[in-house]
């Protein structure tokens, strides 16, 4: 009832390559015990949640969420006090939802009933126009209309994908089949099921599309490229990511 361990390097997840080299490493571990030197004092730094944060909100001059109430289905998320300064930067005023100290195992693929019904009755108590929320480690959202239907993910990401204006997509095959039909994008890839296979592929499509994105039916969102948003630019960000979908769905609606 956990989740497990993702590596990155300073530029993104790591590929199918790199765990390939990282499993057939031989590499022997010293126990704790048996270490020269006492272990360095752990440092934490917020720099990571700041930078975050900062990716978002500065690319609007404005607090466009203005008159926008959003609810913010915090449980047990690991980003859940990220999640808020977002939305409240951008204008937007924010209704803190059940926030739990416990494990709460979220499903974004298989969302469960109760959590359907909580969010058409949070929607209506609440007069909201959004409710956000995601996976237990943040990388996969979850997101309501204003009736608190939740959206499948998959259809978040391709109107994610379309109002970034992105050229080429790669996508898992288990994603819908809307990505096609939409007839929005220059070429969609198909690719295995899995963050890493996309990411492969967007090697080979930036060289010949001048935006890239993936996503996966999970509404994970990963961009590509560097893609130009009011005037400002969006790097790239090769990784599963749950708030860029949120934001351009509220852009999109206007």
């Amino acid at each position: 009832d956990r989740n497990g361990l993702k590596f990155y390097r300073p530029d993104g997840e790591i590929s199918k390559a790199d765990e390939l080299v990282i499993i057939t490493e031989q590499v022997e571990f010293i126990p704790l015990n048996e270490l020269p030197n006492e272990l360095p004092e752990l440092i934490t730094s917020n720099r990571a949640s700041e930078e975050y944060i900062n990716r978002y909100t500065s690319l609007f001059d404005t607090p466009w969420l203005a008159g926008k109430r959003i609810g913010i289905y915090e449980h047990s998320s690991a980003g859940r006090d990220l999640y808020y300064r977002i939305f409240e930067t951008l204008g937007a005023e924010v209704i803190a939802l059940e926030r739990s100290n416990e494990f709460v195992p979220i499903d974004t693929e298989a969302v469960s009933e109760e959590d359907k019904t909580k969010a058409i009755k949070w929607s209506s108590e609440y007069n909201l126009d959004l409710v956000f929320s995601t996976d237990g480690d943040g990388d996969r959202p979850l997101v309501s209309d204003e009736n608190g239907n939740w959206l499948r993910g998959d259809i978040l990401g391709l109107l994610c994908a379309e109002a970034l204006n992105i050229e080429a997509l790669a996508v898992p095959i288990s994603t819908n089949t809307a990505v096609e039909l939409s007839h929005k994008f220059k070429h969609v890839e198909r690719t295995k099921i899995g963050s890493p296979y996309v990411i492969a592929e967007f090697v080979t499509l930036a060289k010949k599309y001048s935006s890239v994105a993936g996503f996966e039916a999970n509404g994970g969102f990963l961009l590509g490229s560097d893609v130009q948003l009011n005037g400002q630019s969006l790097k790239r960000l090769p990784t599963r990511d749950a708030i860029l979908p949120a934001i351009m769905l509220l852009v999109a609606v206007g």
